[in-house]
């Protein structure tokens, strides 16, 4: 809620907020150790199948070559079935399969090749396993520490993340080709492998709670699943355009790599320990530039930098081409990569980011799938047109078209701050979201039993047509099955009035009449203006981390599609309407259902702050198991009150469960802005 409600004790709230900071760290580390091993042992053994195809199976350059081509179409066949079919599982015993799958694979090269039983069939197989394990885990991954982490910490901690992946690639390769040199050609095929075997372990290793994962709906099309993932960002502009711009980025980038090598080598003339500098060099740009993604997100926001780096990154390839021959060639080229590397790793955490930021946690796990399968198919397009240039011209020319083509990148990053409204037709393209079956979710938020309602939900799941109206719920079933997401907002106060800006957002769907936090849009909210002296900040939260936040324009799409024909329920939902409607005036919510209104009929005389009927109702303890890691005066902590203390105060007025004509006429108010806050309404004291 905005105002009305009493202030906890200093003490309290710094002891709550770091009881949740810790427990979310912990396995936040444990997760970044598991990275860190994985990446460590990626780059040792990167190139290690190909070259045992060439020295232990003597296979002939196109073998070679099609054992790229077939890990890379083989591994996203076989990810694009699996996904939607992983998405329903636990992520952790996902993640840990994917490294066990992987270390399997890989530990069979060099079991095969000691028992002299390995082949070229066998190759392709295990790229195709390894390509698809890494598919997959990225995924489940990527989804999981989304949950993990708070979205104003997210910048920080995937600069941890990209950080190890620098200092890995810059070890890593001259590791591999020391072991390698000594050990045999399947040295570094064991190291990799047990790198996932650690990973494994290290996953096994978290401890905090994982949500649970979304129940799959009874009439999902297994085809329209698989291409949910690319249906999703290509609905969201940012999304739209943050693709095309990394697949074209990442193109140019792999394909100018083979042709960089061949340059230095052949045309510059530079001996091997100076062509490993010119790559070890540069890393440490990297991981410079992922340490700073943190500090300047947090004086700059997040979009002014993602815009910055992303365009900055795409200016230094064109240095290259005029590398002279000899240690001035390596000087140069030095000196273009440095700065190429630095503003990468500034600009992939918050490219990272943006996707957490703008994808919620049921659709997290398909959006990361169908951007790692588009990489994967797409590269191959822009490394065989590179080596095309170079047969026909040289090096350098091929270098140069790489360059034209990053460059083009820049001009695909978002630069309009696109609102992907919704028609006022549309409804949210994939409703049964906010619907997963309640055994899915935790007994400790599980409502009362709803004896004598009418079953059969009436509410329709599917995609709404510009001839179909948003989805209504029929005002004479029972309540339990009416379309309902608890909402609250922190904003800056009343003391701003018209120019009221909202800090902090939540919002948590009910199915059955049980909330479903597992699917709630909860996040901060960036006010971009400044803050005066004036505004009172949500408990534990800082300035710094509302700069990092989405603006609310990121998040329009999002809450347009979970508020369009639902009825809205809060304790003193009023004032949540009246400043959510003005930010985003195209919402069209079924109605409003205040719980403040059947509190006071219950208890007239009594207090009816949110904090308190909740303890005077012994709610607390459940509100604590569904909101973890939020606390009171916090909007998901607030608005799970509000979902969890409708069905108790409706078992307290009817002595059946009602229907949603008489919950609406005894907790509904009106949403017209002059009528939402007349004398007429109830107050909290």
């Amino acid at each position: 809620m905005i105002a009305g409600r009493e202030r906890e004790p200093a003490a309290l709230r710094r002891l709550v907020g770091g009881r949740a900071a810790r427990a979310w760290n912990a396995d936040v580390c444990r997760l970044w150790q598991a990275y860190s091993v994985s990446e460590l042992g990626s780059p040792v053994g990167a190139g290690a199948l190909p070259l045992i195809a060439v020295l232990l199976l003597d296979c002939s350059a196109l073998q070679v070559s099609l054992l790229a081509v077939v890990s890379s179409v083989a591994s996203a066949a076989v990810a694009l079935p699996l996904g939607p079919w992983v998405e329903f599982r636990p992520r952790r015993p996902v993640m840990i399969g994917a490294d066990v799958l992987r270390f399997a694979a890989l530990a069979s090269v060099p079991a095969a090749a000691l028992l002299g039983r390995l082949s070229y069939g066998q190759l392709c197989v295990v790229a195709v396993a390894q390509t698809a394990g890494g598919i997959v885990l990225a995924a489940a991954s990527g989804a999981h520490l989304r949950d993990l982490v708070p979205a104003e910490h997210r910048v920080v901690v995937y600069g941890r993340f990209e950080t190890s992946q620098w200092m890995a690639h810059s070890a890593g390769p001259p590791t591999g080709g020391v072991l390698v040199s000594w050990l045999g050609a399947t040295a570094s095929i064991v190291v990799d492998a047990g790198s996932f075997l650690l990973s494994a372990v290290a996953v096994h290793r978290l401890r905090g709670p994982e949500l649970p994962p979304p129940a799959r709906p009874a009439r999902a099309s297994r085809a329209r699943d698989a291409v949910e993932g690319w249906r999703y960002i290509l609905g969201h502009a940012g999304l739209r355009a943050l693709l095309v711009n990394a697949v074209i980025f990442g193109g140019g980038i792999m394909a100018a790599a083979p042709v960089v090598a061949v340059f230095m080598l052949r045309d510059l003339h530079l001996p091997p320990w100076q062509y490993g500098l010119a790559f070890g060099l540069p890393c440490l740009g990297g991981i410079l530039g992922s340490l700073t993604a943190g500090p300047l997100v947090r004086r700059y926001s997040l979009r002014p930098v993602l815009l910055a780096t992303g365009a900055a990154r795409a200016l230094w390839m064109g240095l290259i081409p005029a590398a002279p021959p000899g240690i001035s060639g390596l000087i140069v080229i030095v000196i273009a990569e440095t700065p190429l590397w630095f503003f990468a790793g500034s600009f992939n955490p918050v490219f990272a980011s943006y996707p957490a930021n703008h994808t919620t946690a049921r659709r997290m796990f398909r959006v990361i799938t169908a951007w790692s399968i588009t990489s994967k198919l797409t590269q191959p397009v822009f490394v065989l047109p590179a080596g095309i240039i170079v047969a026909a011209t040289d090096a350098r020319t091929a270098i140069t078209a790489t360059t034209a083509l990053t460059l083009t990148s820049v001009a695909f990053l978002p630069w309009r701050q696109a609102h992907d409204r919704l028609d006022q037709a549309d409804a949210p393209p994939h409703a049964y979201d906010e619907r997963a079956p309640a055994a899915h979710q935790p007994t400790a938020v599980t409502a009362p039993a709803q004896a004598g309602c009418t079953t059969g939900s009436t509410t329709d799941s599917r995609p709404i047509s510009p001839e179909r109206e948003p989805p209504m719920s029929d005002t004479a079933t029972c309540w339990t099955n009416a379309a309902l997401v608890g909402i609250d907002l922190e904003g800056t106060g009343g003391q701003d009035r018209d120019k009221e800006a909202i800090l902090e957002l939540a919002l948590v769907p009910l199915h059955g009449g049980t909330p479903q936090p597992g699917a709630a849009l909860a996040t901060l909210v960036n006010p971009a203006r400044p803050l005066d002296h004036r505004t009172r900040l949500p408990p534990g939260v800082s300035g710094t981390a509302l700069r990092a936040a989405p603006n609310l324009a990121d998040l329009e799409r999002d809450v347009v599609d979970r508020v369009t024909g639902r009825y809205l329920i809060g304790h003193h939902v009023a004032v949540d309407w009246r400043l959510l409607r003005r930010q985003l005036p195209q919402l069209r919510p079924a109605g409003l259902l205040d719980t403040l209104r059947l509190s006071r009929a219950i208890a007239p005389g009594a207090g009816h702050s949110l904090t308190t009927v909740i303890d005077r109702l012994g709610l607390k303890t459940r509100v604590d198991a569904a909101a973890v890691g939020s606390r009171p005066h916090r909007a998901l902590w607030d608005a799970t009150a509000a979902v969890l203390l409708l069905p108790e105060l409706a078992a307290r007025l009817w002595d059946t469960p009602p229907c949603l004509a008489q919950l609406i006429r005894r907790a509904g108010i009106p949403m017209t802005p002059d009528a939402c806050l007349t004398d007429a309404q109830p107050r909290l004291f």
